[in-house]
């Protein structure tokens, strides 16, 4: 596997970021996603990464949150994903 690409989503709702990095992980990559500590998350952006993460593993890639999102970290937790996010 290549280098890892690092793509970094400014708030969870920036559509471009997060379009990005389902094109990356659909191909296979490597993608290591930064979220500023400061954007709030809701359970849609769990969804949306669980399912990125998902897409990633079906395509032979990863996908991983560094550093890892205190409000990403909490909501996975609620929902029982933190383990299967790799958070």
């Amino acid at each position: 596997m290549s280098a890892a690409e690092v793509v970094a989503v400014p708030a969870v709702d920036d559509g471009p970021a997060w379009a990005r990095v389902a094109l990356l992980v659909t191909r296979g990559r490597a993608v290591v996603v930064t979220v500023d500590p400061q954007a709030s998350v809701d359970l849609a952006t769990v969804d949306l990464l669980a399912r990125l993460v998902l897409a990633a593993r079906r395509s032979g890639g990863c996908l991983v949150v560094d550093p890892p999102h205190p409000g990403l970290r909490r909501a996975a937790a609620l929902l029982g994903l933190r383990e299967a996010l790799g958070l």
